[in-house]
């Protein structure tokens, strides 16, 4: 027995020590693998590091998809420099199907002689994007089944030009300035061609090779629609454009020009008319006048001019047949006046004489209605040197002049709006930086108040709750108040054009009600002409059944600076940004579902393990990597997207509160059901003349479906931690 267990125990102890050396060998083992790891890991860091230092420069996300699609699809067998070109060379010509894609133009040059332009063939570019398949022709089909094209009924044009800085901006003489011209239809629906990829290019032309041409820009855009509407070979006015579908249908399309939406100064440069610095200012109507005022902006020396008429009741609009007119008449006069007694008679009329500009040209008269097709941008319109740079700059100077907040007005508006936080997708800068010392001494030489047009839209609605809350309380500057409050409402009401709940009416009540209350404020000299523009929104809106903006254009421009910005060799400019910018748009086009109006996620990847897990038990399913997919940011209905970390508001499941208010967690997409995690606050308190409400912050998880999400809201943390959120005129 006494062996029998010491048998055992040198058995247990050698056991022991076996699991005792086992364990100590894991511990090592790991130790070393571990070891072995981080230095291979460092290994492939060094590796990729060298590998990048040794290219050209590409920014990291440019070089990570470059890495991707060579690990998924293979390296190309073809990748030299001349192959690339080449094989840009090869796409372009193989769209052919109305001629080639990049054709020459004959224009005249300021001596009379002839001058060939490159310039893209817009049908064959169309025809290229639909009958590639994907993004661009399921818009057109979609389309097409909602808004069937007829010669009654043709489908409307919308083209755009205007000039572009790649390059050095400041640069004395950039050989790379450039004009830019894109066009869509105005079926697509207002929501639709606030997207990029539904523009497609038709111009890029240097301004030095424009400004050597008669009429500069505006022959360049008569040729951009000559290239549409006078081919002898295709009319597509009577006869139709036929389009041929990856699956072998065809489709026709008839079209004709609908509308040419440019900002002022393009406007300007295109129909040869003095603008807003003329004395007859507006092309629209025919008694209104810009009168001098005894404002000077001391940063130009210039003075100020406002509209001699500011209501609509005031005005005589002008018709197609005014305009046509008035041009002929011109051209009659310059036979037989002498060039002082022309001059005059250009300034009286407000056009200059161009016998080779878009509205001389024989080829062109039945195509440009000058008043049916002409629409100004609202962008530019409040928020470019415009209305709410104006009335910002009033507001602040009445506040200082009454010696409000001991008229430190800048600075105490700079604490303001830090307090709030504007939703991811508008957090391109910090607001409150707007309101430093360096901008209110600019800001006070201009006589206006400087941002960007994107910052301006995140501020009003913070500055309008800031006067209702504290400025109107304390019955300082009242009118101006007041004033200010109706731009808001304009803002607003414009914004929500796309929504289809604006009507010319309302539009039109509200802009005549912010005029009656700048005129109140005593602002009547400020009125600058882009005042005047708002008179004719609501007959843009009645004519169009929209108002798109330049926003979207903007966006574009980043793409033919891109490509524009490396060019050296200007003696091919053209041709290259050309063939770049439209190989561009059809491989953007290639992809699926651009346009889809649709609740999903936006870049989704696989969702995290911990997440995954927790899905499944929400589900009560075991999901597959695949099957659950996360992101950072959602697209909501009907447009625009929310992020983590928003306060969004919701559909309420309860009668008795319509809206609900929440923080979103995160967003995923379990087997394509796209849900999000929220933390439901309590509502505290409304306050619908000020368009707010007031919510209790707490953790109150709940999974809801993305698609009930309404907005992301703009925010502030009140001192009792409840929570203080604007809500969008629509959903007051």
């Amino acid at each position: 027995m006494y062996q029998l267990l010491k048998h055992l125990c040198s058995s247990i102890c050698a056991q022991s020590f076996v699991l005792e050396f086992y364990s100590w060998d894991i511990v090592v083992s790991a130790t070393m693998a571990s070891s072995t790891s981080a230095d291979a890991k460092e290994a492939k860091l060094r590796k990729l590091n060298d590998f990048r230092r040794k290219l050209p420069h590409m920014t990291a996300s440019a070089m990570s998809a470059l890495l991707d699609e060579a690990d998924q699809h293979g390296i190309p067998e073809l990748h030299s420099r001349w192959q690339l070109g080449k094989s840009t060379q090869a796409e372009i010509a193989r769209h052919e199907s109305y001629g080639t894609l990049l054709c020459n133009s004959i224009l005249v040059d300021k001596q009379g002689a002839e001058a060939n332009m490159l310039m893209i063939n817009p049908l064959s570019l169309l025809q290229a994007a639909f009958g590639q398949g994907g993004s661009y022709t399921e818009l057109v089909m979609d389309t097409l089944r909602k808004h069937p094209s007829s010669p009654d009924q043709p489908w409307r044009l919308a083209v755009y030009c205007d000039e572009v800085v790649p390059g050095n901006v400041i640069s004395h003489d950039n050989k790379r300035k450039e004009w830019v011209g894109y066009s869509s239809f105005l079926e697509f629906g207002q929501i639709t061609l606030s997207r990029e990829e539904a523009w497609l290019p038709t111009l890029v032309q240097r301004t030095a090779s424009v400004d050597k041409l008669s009429a500069g820009i505006s022959q360049v855009f008569g040729a951009v629609l000559k290239q549409w509407f006078c081919n002898p070979l295709y009319d597509i006015s009577s006869g139709g454009l036929v389009l041929k579908h990856p699956d072998g249908s065809h489709h026709r399309l008839w079209i004709q020009l609908g509308m040419i939406l440019q900002d002022g100064g393009a406007h300007k440069h295109v129909f040869h008319v003095k603008g807003d610095a003329g004395t007859k200012c507006c092309l629209l109507c025919r008694n209104l006048f810009a009168i001098t005022t005894d404002v000077v902006d001391l940063e130009t020396g210039d003075t100020l001019l406002a509209a001699s008429l500011l209501f609509e009741h005031e005005l005589d609009f002008a018709t197609d047949a005014d305009i046509r007119g008035t041009i002929a008449r011109l051209a009659q006069q310059k036979a037989v006046m002498t060039a002082d007694m022309f001059a005059r008679w250009e300034k009286c009329v407000g056009f200059n004489y161009e016998p080779q500009g878009l509205l001389l040209d024989n080829e062109l008269q039945s195509v440009v209605l000058p008043v049916s097709h002409y629409c100004h941008d609202w962008m530019h319109c409040m928020l470019v040197n415009g209305v709410f740079n104006t009335v910002m700059y009033l507001m602040i100077f009445s506040l200082r002049a009454a010696k409000f907040l001991d008229g430190h007005i800048y600075h105490h508006l700079c604490k303001y709006v830090s307090l709030w936080t504007l939703p991811s997708s508008r957090q391109g800068s910090n607001l409150q930086d707007i309101f430093n010392a360096k901008r209110e001494e600019s800001n006070t030489k201009a006589k206006k108040f400087k941002c960007q047009a994107s910052d301006g839209l995140g501020l009003y609605p913070i500055l309008a709750y800031f006067i209702q809350a504290v400025v109107l309380p304390a019955k300082v500057c009242v009118g101006e108040c007041i004033a200010f409050l109706a731009m808001a409402d304009v803002l607003d009401m414009l914004q929500a054009v796309p929504l289809l709940k604006v009507t010319p009416k309302d539009l039109g009540a509200v802009i005549q009600s912010f005029l009656q209350s700048c005129v109140a404020a005593g602002w009547k000299q400020y009125m600058h002409p882009k005042f005047h523009w708002l008179v004719h929104f609501p007959t843009h809106l009645q004519k169009f059944g929209m108002l798109p903006t330049c926003f979207v254009h903007e966006r574009k421009h980043r793409v033919a600076k891109r490509y524009s910005n490396p060019i050296q060799n200007t003696s091919v400019f053209e041709k290259s940004v050309l063939s770049e910018l439209v190989c561009h748009d059809l491989a953007v086009l290639k992809t699926s579902s651009i346009f889809a109006v649709a609740v999903k996620l936006g870049n989704p990847h696989t969702a995290p393990k911990k997440m995954l897990e927790f899905m499944s038990q929400q589900m009560s399913v075991i999901l597959q990597p695949e099957e659950c997919l996360t992101s950072a940011v959602a697209h909501i209905l009907p447009a625009g997207t929310c992020s983590k970390k928003d306060v969004v508001l919701i559909k309420s499941s309860d009668a008795t509160q319509p809206l609900e208010a929440a923080e979103v967690w995160f967003h995923v997409q379990c087997k394509g059901v796209c849900v999000s995690l929220v933390s439901l606050w309590k509502l505290k308190s409304v306050d619908a003349a000020k368009g707010t409400a007031q919510w209790l912050k707490h953790d109150n998880p709940v999974m809801i479906s993305t698609s009930s999400i309404l907005a992301p809201l703009c925010f502030t943390v009140l001192q009792d931690t409840s929570v203080r959120t604007l809500i969008p005129w629509q959903f007051r």
